[in-house]
This record gives C-alpha cells, sequence and structure tokens, in this order.
C-alpha cells in the first residue's frame, strides 16, 4: 500500500516517474520528454509572449539588417507606421503556449491512467 502511493506520488509530481519506479523505462521515458518538451513549449510561448520583436534581452530597441547584423543605434520614427492587428502579437504566443499545454496536460493525465491499470 506504501509502495503504491509512492508511485502514484511521483507521477503526480511528474509524468513517468512511476512508470520509471515500476521498471516501464519505455513509457516512463517517454512520458517523462513528453512532458519536458510541453514544459519547453510553454516556456518558448511565454518567451515570445514578453519579448516582443526587435528589443534585445537588456531592454533597449536593436535593428537587424537584411544580413542579420545587428545595427547599435536607436531606431528613428520615420512616416508613419502601420498599425498592427491586435491579435497579430497575441496570435502566436497563444497558439504555442496552448500547444504546449495541451501536451504537458496529456503526458500527466495518460502517466496517471496507465500507473493506475499498472498498479491494480
Amino acid at each position: 500500500m506504501v509502495k503504491e502511493r509512492r508511485i502514484m506520488l511521483r507521477t503526480f509530481l511528474w509524468p513517468g516517474w512511476g512508470h520509471l519506479a515500476l521498471g516501464e523505462r519505455k513509457k516512463g521515458w517517454f512520458l517523462w520528454w513528453s512532458a519536458m518538451v510541453g514544459l519547453g513549449i510553454i516556456c518558448w510561448g511565454l518567451t515570445i509572449y514578453l519579448i516582443p520583436e526587435g528589443v534585445s534581452p537588456q531592454g533597449e530597441e536593436v535593428q537587424i539588417t537584411e544580413t542579420g547584423i545587428i545595427a547599435e543605434e536607436m531606431f528613428e520614427e520615420v512616416g508613419e507606421v502601420p498599425e498592427e492587428s491586435p491579435f497579430g502579437a497575441i496570435l502566436l504566443p497563444l497558439t504555442v503556449t496552448l500547444v504546449g499545454l495541451i501536451l504537458l496536460s496529456w503526458a500527466g493525465i495518460y502517466a496517471y491512467k496507465d500507473t493506475r491499470k499498472l498498479l491494480k
């Protein structure tokens, strides 16, 4: 009974950990890495949202030339800047984050259900 609780706790804390404890190596590592990839995709989506394009990590605006070289000078307003769609800035980060969340949730739910089945 105590062993079953420990394995279920491991599965609850991180998908695949309970399978590894039960000796289900292939499925355990598959679930482990699925959760890691899901978490990475979530972080990537949040990074896209939090750090806008054209802004360096230090918060300074940078300009990238056609050859990919970053120009050191600050942007200057030239003419009128066209307005962006209100959905354009949020659509990609939201989609990427949701894909990561779905993958992480799938790994967790599948690991929990399969661990319960293995323990019976």
